[in-house]
């Protein structure tokens, strides 16, 4: 593709990489998602005086392992951050309960012998959703408060655990997960 406004060979992109243009209008999409945010509780203490490489292969089987649980729940992988990972169910079809279930899976997690936990922060929300090509690779781009929401719920945890928003857990509770009470956060502050 020529961009219209420079004139430089762009590709298959949404966007001429020389001036900026946007060359593609975005069809966004209005959707209701569940994120889910979780990251390694401690990891700077579990991996002081360690070489780098063990740390890294730590955190590769942890993240390696988060993900893979999250993609079997029906989730998408979003990004990771540092020892973070950044989930999204709704995209595509999703079960409530497993969403559940993989939250608590990630709260007990064990590597090399050590138990350890990841804080999980979930939160149901509104985001806008396209599918944009990146490199000639179709990629999600979704984008809404929601990110913000689960981050500081997620945040709100001082130790390993899982906390649901209020939204989250009403839709749950709606779904007949009543287990889900012991880890709601009330609407305006920690559960």
């Amino acid at each position: 593709m020529i961009c219209p406004a420079c004139g430089n060979k762009t590709g298959a992109h949404n966007y001429c990489g020389y001036c900026g243009q946007i060359l593609t209008d975005l069809k966004l999409s209005r959707v209701t998602i569940a994120c889910l945010r979780a990251d390694v509780s401690g990891f700077t203490r579990l991996t002081m005086g360690v070489e780098a490489e063990v740390a890294f292969s730590f955190l590769k089987l942890v993240l390696t392992n988060a993900a893979q649980k999250i993609e079997e729940a029906g989730g998408l992988i979003y990004r990771f951050i540092g020892d973070e990972v950044v989930g999204i169910f709704g995209i595509r079809p999703f079960d409530y309960r497993r969403l559940f279930e993989c939250g608590l899976y990630l709260t007990k997690l064990e590597a090399f012998g050590k138990s350890f936990g990841m804080k999980v922060g979930i939160e149901e929300g509104e985001a806008e959703y396209a599918r944009i090509a990146v490199g000639g690779v179709e990629r999600e781009l979704i984008f809404g408060d929601i990110f913000l929401s689960v981050a500081r719920i997620q945040k709100s945890l001082r130790q390993p655990g899982l906390a649901i928003g209020p939204r989250l857990c009403e839709s749950m509770m709606r779904q007949g997960i009543s287990e889900v009470r012991d880890y709601c956060l009330k609407r305006g502050g920690d559960g």
